[in-house]
């Protein structure tokens, strides 16, 4: 879907807490703005559970740690954890 430019103005502590989710989530501050938004809007923010696990596996999201073994691993990342 394209997306539309648009631009906000923030109170510098929202901004402050926004960069800060980003950062912690380790994705853009349009990203953090947007998903914030889907949900308080009530719209579907939730990613597939094949597209969870590959970013999981590209070292993407919640579990930086998860990286580690993922070149041993990959199979049971994409596939999660089913042969």
């Amino acid at each position: 879907m394209a997306k539309v430019r648009t631009q906000i103005q923030l109170e510098p502590d929202e901004r402050d807490a926004l960069r800060s989710l980003a950062r912690r989530r380790r994705i853009s501050l349009s990203q953090a703005i947007r998903e914030l938004l889907r949900s308080a809007l009530g719209l579907d923010a939730r990613r597939s559970e094949r597209v969870e696990r590959f970013l999981a596996a590209a070292g993407v999201g919640k579990e930086p740690d998860r990286r580690r073994d993922v070149a041993r691993r990959h199979d049971d990342v994409l596939n999660g954890g089913r042969r």
